[in-house]
């Protein structure tokens, strides 16, 4: 007997795919470009605190999940997403 309802497997599949180059960099795209001292974002908490974040903190903050990532044997061309609520970290 089939469902009337699809399973989260087959809603998947009708996902569009996203089209990466094998090449493909994020963090040279987004944030290696910019200069370190460029203001890159102004992000408040819950609590009200205001904090100005630049593009080297940035650059600084994804060197530091990559070393990380390749201490926990992420090799070269394997892809890692990742869903974290959006703050600097």
């Amino acid at each position: 007997m089939t469902s009337a309802v699809a399973s989260p497997f087959h809603r998947l599949q009708s996902v569009p795919r996203w089209d990466v180059p094998a090449s493909y960099n994020i963090a040279a795209d987004t944030c290696d470009k910019h200069p370190p001292e460029k203001l890159a974002m102004i992000w408040d908490d819950d609590n009200g605190t205001v904090r100005r974040v630049c593009w080297g903190e940035l650059q600084a903050l994804s060197g530091r999940l990559a070393n990380a990532l390749t201490g926990l044997g992420v090799k070269p061309g394997e892809r890692v997403v990742t869903i974290v609520r959006q703050s600097p970290a």
